[in-house]
């Protein structure tokens, strides 16, 4: 399995910020509770447990677990590209998965866009009922880029990450097809897009995606 291309942006140096989130995250010790639903999907240190945000549905063969992290989110992807190796894009293939294998580990990474958008609950109508509703109040995307560059390093130069999935199946050994995927979420932008607080959110989830054969 080969390894994700290198990203040329040297993590260790950042703004204070993004420096002191990063010795948080590689010093602290796991926090109290915080065990993966399954072993084979990794935490980074010093991920805290989301209350109130687990599911488990033991019927429907769906569990999630939700933890938050300090660190940004381009630095979780280093941590989960040297623990996981994935292929990025990775063709899945489980046609011929026999119990006791699995695919090969995917990744695919979203990147924050710098389009305009509207951020008003409900844009005014126009009294043209084919006309489209007017926005009064706009989150621009000259300020996203501005909070993401003043707050953290991007995997290359003004290119930041949105979110990323980790994901691969398993043949369980009772025949079941189970799908494991750990997304990791940019948590840190404020709604406005004035601020970023250097917090990623990372969810688990197991999905049984088919049952075995009777």
């Amino acid at each position: 399995m080969r390894d994700l291309p290198q990203y040329p942006v040297p993590f260790r140096r950042a703004v204070l910020g993004a420096a002191l989130a990063v010795a948080t995250v590689a010093s602290a010790p796991p926090a109290l509770g915080a065990q993966a639903l399954d072993p084979t999907m990794p935490l980074p240190p010093g991920a805290t447990r989301q209350k109130g945000a687990d599911v488990s549905d033991a019927a429907g063969g769906r569990f999630v677990q939700v933890y938050r992290s300090v660190a940004p989110i381009e630095m979780l992807l280093g941590w989960y590209q040297r623990r996981m190796t994935p292929i990025p894009d990775g063709v899945l293939d489980t046609v011929d998965l026999q119990p006791g294998e699995g695919t090969q580990v995917s990744s695919h990474v979203t990147e924050h866009n710098f389009v305009d958008e509207c951020a008003d609950s409900g844009a005014s109508p126009q009294p043209d009922s084919t006309a489209p509703p007017v926005c009064t109040k706009w989150r621009r995307g000259v300020a996203k880029r501005r909070a993401l560059q003043n707050s953290r390093l991007g995997i290359r130069e003004g290119t930041w990450i949105e979110r990323f999935t980790i994901t691969w199946f398993n043949r369980e050994a009772n025949g079941e097809l189970v799908r494991r995927q750990i997304e990791v979420r940019d948590a840190g932008l404020s709604s406005n897009w004035q601020h970023d607080h250097l917090r990623s959110q990372i969810t688990l989830e197991r999905v049984v995606a088919s049952r075995a054969s009777p």
